[in-house]
C-alpha cells in the first residue's frame, strides 16, 4: 500500500500451503486482509498461481467478489491486499450455527445463492472459471453479505476456448466430470456452488468420504442428497439441479440470478438477517 500510512499487523487470519493471511490496520483505522505468499517456497506452478490471482483480482470489480486493493513484491514475497471481511469465512460461520443447534433461513440461503450466482455470472461473462468453489473461499461482511474470494486457481479461457482440462480444486467440491478426466466448463463452478448451498441448508458437507477413492465414488455415482424438508421443494429442486451429474442439466449462473423463487425470497431477507445476526 503506497499511500504513506503506517500499517500495523493485528493478527493471523489463516494460512495455507503457500502463505498466510493477516489482518492489518492503517493508522487511520481502516482494516485490510493481506495474503503473504513466500515465492521462494513455491514451485513454478505455485508462483504462476500467485501472480495469476493478483492479476485476475486487479481486473475484477463486482460487489460480491472480494475487493482488490493492490499487490506488491518485497523480499521474495508477494503481498496481495484485499478488503477485510469481518464475519470470517462461510465454513466457520456454518459451524457456529450448527453448534447453536440453529439453521439458516430460506430467505438468507436464497439471498446468498443470488449473490454468489451474480459473482459467478460476472466471472463467466469474462470467460473466467473460479474452479475452487467451497465455503472456505466465501467470506462474510458484518451484515452477512457474501464475498467470493481466493482466485488462486481461477482459469481464464482463451477467446476460442470454451473448456479447460486441468485437474484442480478441492476434492469434496469437485464435479464428476473432473474425476472422469473430461474437459469442463463453467458448469463445474455451478456444481461447486451447489455443494456450498447444500452446506448452508444441512450444515454438513455433501460428500465426506473418509478416503479419496470413497469420495470419488460418492461423487461419480450420484450419491442421493437428502435436503431438509423445512426448505421449499423449489429450493431443494434447484440445488439438486445444480448438482446434476450431467453438466448440461445444471443451470447457468445467468439462470440462477434470474430465478423467480430466489428473487421472491430475497424480499424477506432482512427478517432472516436480524435472526442470524442476533
Amino acid at each position: 500500500m503506497d499511500n504513506g500510512l503506517a500499517l500495523q499487523y493485528d493478527r493471523l487470519l489463516g494460512e495455507g500451503s503457500y502463505g498466510k493471511v493477516f489482518l492489518v490496520r492503517q493508522e487511520d483505522g481502516q482494516q485490510f486482509a493481506v495474503k503473504e505468499i513466500d515465492l521462494k517456497k513455491c514451485d513454478e506452478s505455485g508462483r504462476e498461481q500467485a501472480h495469476g490471482e493478483a492479476n485476475i483480482l486487479s481486473r475484477i470489480k463486482q460487489e460480491n467478489i472480494l475487493l482488490y486493493v493492490e499487490s506488491v513484491i518485497c523480499d521474495d514475497c508477494l503481498y496481495i491486499v484485499t478488503e477485510y471481511c469481518e464475519g470470517g469465512d462461510l465454513e466457520d460461520y456454518l459451524q457456529i450455527v450448527s453448534k447453536k443447534g440453529a439453521s439458516i433461513p430460506e430467505s438468507l440461503v436464497s439471498e446468498w445463492i443470488m449473490q454468489l450466482g451474480g459473482a459467478l455470472k460476472y466471472l463467466h461473462d469474462q470467460k473466467i472459471l473460479h474452479r475452487d468453489m467451497k465455503t472456505k473461499n466465501i467470506f462474510l461482511k458484518d451484515d452477512l453479505t457474501v464475498k467470493l474470494g481466493d482466485l488462486g486457481i481461477a482459469k481464464v479461457l482463451d477467446l476460442n476456448q470454451s473448456k479447460a482440462d486441468t485437474f484442480v480444486g478441492t476434492p469434496s467440491y469437485m464435479s464428476p466430470e473432473l474425476f472422469s478426466g473430461q474437459s469442463y466448463n463453467h458448469k463445474t463452478d455451478i456444481w461447486g456452488l451447489g455443494c456450498c448451498v447444500y452446506e448452508m441448508m444441512t450444515l454438513k458437507r455433501a460428500f465426506q468420504g473418509k478416503a479419496l477413492w470413497t469420495l470419488i465414488r460418492e461423487i461419480k455415482n450420484g450419491k442421493v442428497l437428502n435436503l431438509p424438508d423445512t426448505y421449499s421443494l423449489e429450493l431443494r429442486t434447484l440445488v439438486q439441479e445444480m448438482m446434476s451429474q450431467k453438466p448440461e442439466d445444471r443451470p447457468s449462473s445467468k439462470d440462477i440470478v434470474q430465478n423467480d423463487l430466489l428473487s421472491y425470497h430475497t424480499v424477506h431477507v432482512n427478517e432472516a438477517l436480524n435472526c442470524c445476526m442476533s
